[in-house]
């Protein structure tokens, strides 16, 4: 959150749970067409961490940000770019290619003006961002250990539905 450069994630394989968490940190997410995103972490009994429920909304709306989080659904790259997700999609092979690119273009902008501009941008959400993240982080700390959870981790280990009891 205070760092002032440009961050990128450069998408090859699974964002899931933590690593699509910290690829919606990033500023600009470059994907490959062959991969998944998706927050799984409903169906070990936990809620979305990292910032998620923060980030998430912002970046595709609460219809889709309620959809990925509470059915733990995954999403390939396209469908991603489309409900903007990522920024762009690119052929396997080329994420990390395009994300070097654009890290060039960026090197042409003025060091405290990108500071500058990035600081702007991130003005109105950090502090919701940062509320976010402690309300995430008391959630996740009230799941740990319990039933659901366990039972929730113990499913995803034996590869089977998780027996929720209501």
């Amino acid at each position: 959150m205070q760092f002032n450069g440009l961050t990128l994630a450069a998408l090859n394989g699974y964002a899931l749970g933590g690593g699509l968490s910290l690829a919606m940190a990033c500023d600009v997410r470059i994907a490959e067409r062959q991969i998944e995103l998706g927050l799984p972490e409903g169906r070990l009994g936990l809620p979305p961490c990292g910032g998620s429920s923060c980030r998430l909304p912002q970046l595709v709306g609460d219809g889709w940000a309620r959809r990925m989080a509470l059915t733990g659904e995954a999403l390939r790259a396209e469908r991603a770019l489309r409900i903007g997700l990522v920024d762009e999609c690119v052929d396997a092979g080329f994420a990390k290619i395009v994300a070097i690119s654009v890290a060039d273009q960026a090197s042409h902008t003025g060091p405290a003006a990108a500071r500058a501009a990035k600081t702007l941008l991130q003005a109105e959400r950090l502090p919701a961002l940062r509320a976010a993240m402690e309300a995430e982080l008391a959630a996740a700390r009230a799941r740990i250990d319990s039933a659901e959870q366990q039972e929730g981790a113990q499913a995803f280990f034996e590869r089977r539905a998780p027996g929720w009891q209501q």
